[in-house]
């Protein structure tokens, strides 16, 4: 609801592309496991994946492993200075085009209060908190994107 609030714009993959103009006039960030990047990927985009696979380094870490795995959920965990990275990488005076694999929406949805939630909006909630002004949600994800696209 904060974003809704907050002015946050959602783009479709090809304005983000044009907007950017390859990378020159703003950034495509996406936030998708590595895995995923590597199979599919906007041209000239950056990879910085908000979450990874669990490391299994720790009791915790393995009982949480297995949780995901009874439910068939993806086991990942947030990647530990991903914001660190991303302002390494990424300006804060140039626009920051992010997007992941199903999208999200900021729109309302029948049984969803504030909309479907995905890696793309949290990663624009954490940038806006860490004080990027030109943050905008690319809609759809890549998901949506079709090989010859």
């Amino acid at each position: 609801r904060e974003l809704e609030e907050g002015g946050v714009q959602s783009v479709d993959w090809a304005e983000a592309v044009k907007k950017t103009n390859q990378g020159r006039s703003g950034v495509i960030l996406d936030v998708r496991m590595e895995n995923k990047y590597a199979t599919k990927a906007i041209p000239g985009s950056t990879n910085i994946p908000l979450y990874r696979p669990i490391v299994l380094d720790n009791p915790v870490a393995i009982l949480r492993y297995l949780g995901f795995a009874f439910f068939g959920v993806t086991n990942s965990e947030r990647t530990p200075g991903w914001l660190e990275m991303v302002e390494e990488t990424v300006p804060k005076n140039k626009p920051v085009y992010i997007v992941c694999n199903s999208g999200g929406s900021l729109v309302n949805t029948p049984g969803r209060k504030f909309g479907f939630e995905s890696q793309s909006l949290k990663a624009v909630h954490f940038l806006r908190q860490a004080g990027y002004k030109k943050v905008f949600h690319v809609a759809d994800g890549m998901m949506r994107i079709k090989p010859t696209q």
